[in-house]
């Protein structure tokens, strides 16, 4: 039958009803049946390996430390530990503030192996809630692996192990590029240029015009692009492409 897009409205409106009666008849017994009890105990379980730390570990200070732009999150705590994180500069640049008056004075005195508890509580801190978004996670995030940076050194981990266990051991790492406003020929110079430097065995490029409402920058780039990329690096090369919300559905 051929299937045009007033037929399948059609359709799906008579499923629909259809399931509606059936789930109507059938919702007090489906309610009564569903046991959400297992998945509710997992929820319940806490990430952190709080036996890795049979004493308290008290938070003393929490600083942010700042050269130029570049931001690093140091944590101490009162019998000598210390952690630290480097910071999303192009973001901390901005919202560093909320770090010092919103974030920072919540965490001295706390014990660092509450930290899940901890960021729960820091949520509702000074109402930070309303300020979520990444005026409020990166800072956050920053503190939050100071935090286990700490832990781990104190507990001879890695972080991964603080918070389960280690499938991969080696990472992959790629090289990100962005030439968007470039012929895909340069682009693919640029590309080139970088991996030759790295030696990473993944690249990873832009593609579409960045939140462009599927515009390409310039026209026909991509396109262009893509098959050039492969052919210049073979088969055994990963590659990824990135079009940070360039297209629609």
């Amino acid at each position: 039958m051929k299937l045009n897009r007033r037929n399948f409205l059609r359709s799906a409106s008579v499923a629909t009803a259809g399931a509606i009666t059936l789930n109507s008849c059938n919702s007090k017994s489906a309610i009564q049946t569903v046991d959400y009890s297992k998945l509710d105990a997992v929820l319940a379980q806490p990430v952190l390996k709080k036996e890795l730390f049979p004493e308290p570990v008290i938070i003393e200070t929490l600083e942010l430390l700042r050269f130029k732009d570049n931001f690093i999150c140091r944590v101490r705590s009162t019998d000598g530990g210390v952690g630290i994180s480097v910071g999303n500069n192009a973001q901390l640049e901005s919202v560093w503030p909320i770090f010092i008056h919103r974030l920072q004075p919540f965490f001295p005195g706390k014990d660092a192996r509450e930290l899940e508890k901890l960021l729960d509580e820091v949520y509702v801190y000074n109402s930070n809630y309303k300020l979520q978004n990444l005026a409020l996670w990166v800072p956050l995030a920053t503190i939050e692996f100071a935090i286990l940076d700490m832990l781990g050194r104190i507990a001879g981990k890695s972080i991964g192990e603080l918070i389960g266990k280690i499938h991969n051991p080696e990472i992959a790492v790629y090289q990100a590029n962005n030439y968007r406003g470039k012929s895909a020929k340069e682009s693919l110079e640029g590309i080139k240029e970088h991996v030759a430097k790295s030696q990473a065995r993944a690249v990873k490029f832009k593609v579409g015009g960045r939140m462009s409402k599927n515009a390409d920058y310039p026209s026909g780039r991509t396109e262009k692009l893509i098959p050039l990329v492969r052919e210049a690096f073979g088969d055994e090369m990963t590659i990824y492409a990135d079009s940070n919300g360039s297209y629609d559905a």
